[in-house]
């Protein structure tokens, strides 16, 4: 299986991949995952953004087998002041900049989900050298990626902060989703610990996790990078997702 197995197909070209993205969703993601309020405006990708949300397709079936979502936006800062909050900080902005009419000079990696059966097979770096690659069609030098690391969840009491420094043997990040980043070029910035942001009643929580949170406190979750946190005084939960600022620069 090699990248010339497969095309790239943007969302304006086939409008179904809205649909699919969200069935993906839902098997990819946690239930929980898909709580963030921030979530809503994924219509106004699809909607407005269509020639950044992509799929990849398999030649010889036509099928769709992986998602890709991304988002221009503007930034001139440095690089070590992008935002605590990032993954609801780049949708929020891009939607933003559009809206006021700002022109963007970046591109930010929102997501990537492949089906179960294609993963494990080397397409997570397919998707995002593509991702980089639709940057470079319109004039982008730099993609930003608030990345999730996929393999944190195992060690949920582990700060980030010390969980992006652990290396594997060839020097490259522990985690999974990151060693994909780090591959292609990119460069790791610095923790942003409010990506995410999950609230809800303790009776939801049950719901989307299937535990119990009998007392206040904190509890892991499967899936779930860092505890969430249970107060029973004010029947609410409360789980804010720290991820990693990884930059590309010179596409």
């Amino acid at each position: 299986m090699t990248p010339e197995d497969f095309n790239i197909i943007n969302a304006k070209e086939k409008p179904e991949l809205e649909q699919l993205n969200s069935e993906l969703a839902e098997i990819c993601w946690p239930e929980f995952m898909r709580q963030d309020p921030v979530a809503v405006h994924f219509n106004d990708l699809y909607r407005n953004f269509a020639d950044f949300q992509f799929g990849l397709e398999e030649k010889t079936t036509g099928r769709i087998v992986a998602i890709g979502n991304s988002i221009p936006l503007f930034w001139k800062m440095d690089f070590e002041n992008l935002p605590d909050d990032g993954w609801d900080w780049v949708i929020e902005r891009g939607v933003k900049d559009r809206f006021t009419g700002k022109v963007p000079n970046m591109l930010s990696a929102i997501q990537v989900m492949i089906i179960p059966e294609f993963q494990g097979k080397g397409l997570s770096k397919v998707m995002v050298q593509a991702m980089k690659d639709i940057g470079v069609g319109y004039g982008f030098k730099t993609l930003i990626a608030p990345v999730r690391p996929s393999q944190k969840c195992e060690h949920p009491k582990m700060s980030m902060e010390r969980y992006i420094k652990l290396k594997n043997d060839k020097g490259l990040p522990y985690d999974a989703w990151m060693r994909v980043h780090a591959s292609l070029g990119a460069r790791i910035v610095k923790v942003c610990p409010l990506s995410m942001r999950i609230t809800g009643t303790v009776e939801e929580w049950e719901k989307w996790t299937g535990q119990s949170f009998p007392e206040t406190g904190e509890y892991d979750v499967p899936e779930a990078l860092v505890p969430i946190t249970i107060d029973l005084s004010l029947d609410m939960g409360i789980y804010n997702e720290p991820n990693v600022w990884m930059v590309h620069e010179g596409l």
